[in-house]
């Protein structure tokens, strides 16, 4: 009996020792994510220096952030009203997230319903993204936060050189606090219509 309880208790110590080690790996998350930001300044996207999404390289023009193949004029055309409509509130993304949750849908659809009643407007999709992650993470996040709503809004019958997307990554937040709050309500996707002058 007296083996039997020791064995026990040497398994469960190596078990531990083994999940202690993979905690404590540098450059390492448990769940197995790889460590994006080298230098340990603790800005990766899950605000522990590391993140669950491929590894995000940014451009080396910002103007690359931009989708520039749609036929979309650039915000302060003279052609066009820029409009924030406040009927067409944020579209908010979980942390770390760019898929568009089941509770967001129907602001997409009230949306496309929109433009589809309005075939001379056009829509710039700007991303977001809260302050935790690099720079060059949350512009890459944002983006794909924004493309994420543009193919959305393409699957809902809208034609895509209508859709221009844009990210901002952390530059403009919502709510400039640092609580959960307030990242909540930066993880978002806004829209600008462009309403032709004449």
């Amino acid at each position: 009996m007296r083996r039997s309880t020791h064995r026990w208790g040497a398994c469960l110590a190596a078990v531990f020792l083994l999940f202690l080690n993979a905690c404590l790996s540098p450059g390492v998350d448990p769940r197995g994510a790889r460590n994006v930001n080298p230098d340990g300044n603790g800005r990766g996207g899950n605000g522990d220096g590391t993140t669950t999404t491929p590894e995000y390289v940014p451009p080396a023009n910002a103007n690359d952030y931009v989708d520039l193949a749609a036929p979309v004029p650039p915000l302060g055309d003279d052609r066009y009203e820029s409009v924030r409509d406040e009927r067409f509130g944020p579209v908010y993304f979980a942390y770390n997230q760019y898929a568009i949750g089941d509770a967001e849908r129907g602001k997409l659809s009230t949306l496309a319903s929109y433009l589809q009643e309005n075939p001379r407007e056009k829509l710039v999709i700007e991303g977001h993204c809260d302050i935790r992650g690099s720079e060059e993470y949350n512009r890459g996040l944002g983006e794909r936060r924004a493309i994420a709503v543009k193919e959305y809004l393409v699957g809902l019958g809208l034609a895509a050189d209508r859709l221009r997307t844009l990210s901002y990554g952390e530059e403009r937040p919502a709510d400039p606090g640092n609580t959960e709050e307030a990242h909540r309500r930066n993880r978002r996707a806004e829209f600008v219509i462009l309403k032709p002058k004449d």
